[in-house]
């Protein structure tokens, strides 16, 4: 059959050669845009995504500025309070100026030496009173006078310059004090002893022990 006839053919039957011509075409409209439909929903899908996180950040983001500037304020703080490992007598002249505020005595043989947790140090690093940021130091007192002044130099120890936590505390009577007649008075004296830990600056170089 020949280009005459099939057009001849076409003629006798019109209805059915545009039909015939718009499934070739749609045909092939589908057979190129089959491959791109799925990666246009995927991108689509992808840049909704980002539209998202994005609407989120910005709600997260809200007073960002004054939150940062807060969380400087408190690292700046707790960095000028950090004990530093290398001052030693400094450091004992802090505890014994806590001391005489409180007005209490250390037990005999009480001298403040601590041991040293670096952050840094391998040996320490799985040990329950290590940190992840700052080193520390740990303190063991004997405290002795009137029970009211033990905590009260307890108290001074948590509340002052340097960051100490209370590990554990041990207190037992120690008596009562007397007058220059021999009677008691009402204030008991106590003896405390105490585990204390400080935070630290990282210390360079051989690691105390």
């Amino acid at each position: 059959m020949n280009s005459e006839q099939i057009i001849a053919k076409l003629k006798q039957y019109p209805v059915a050669a545009v039909g015939l011509v718009l499934t070739l075409v749609l045909a092939v409209v589908y057979y190129l845009r089959m491959p791109v439909l799925p990666e246009l929903r995927d991108t689509f899908d992808n840049y909704e995504k980002q539209v998202e996180q994005i609407n989120q950040n910005k709600k997260n983001s809200v007073d960002l500025d004054a939150h940062l500037k807060q969380a400087n304020e408190i690292v700046s703080n707790i960095e000028k309070r950090l004990i530093d490992p290398d001052a030693s007598i400094a450091n004992s002249g802090y505890f014994l100026r806590l001391r005489e505020e409180s007005a209490i005595n250390f037990g005999s043989g009480t001298v403040p030496k601590p041991s040293y947790f670096d952050v840094d140090d391998k040996k320490n690093k799985n040990d329950a009173r290590a940190t992840k940021v700052y080193a520390q130091m740990e303190y063991k007192l004997k405290l002795e006078g009137e029970l009211a002044k033990v905590l009260d130099f307890i108290y001074r120890l948590k509340t002052g310059h340097h960051l100490f936590v209370v590990d554990s505390i041990s207190i037992s009577p120690e008596g009562q004090i007397t007058d220059g007649d021999g009677n008691n008075n009402e204030e008991n004296l106590a003896g405390a002893t105490i585990s204390v830990r400080v935070l630290a600056k990282s210390e360079s170089g051989e690691k105390k022990t």
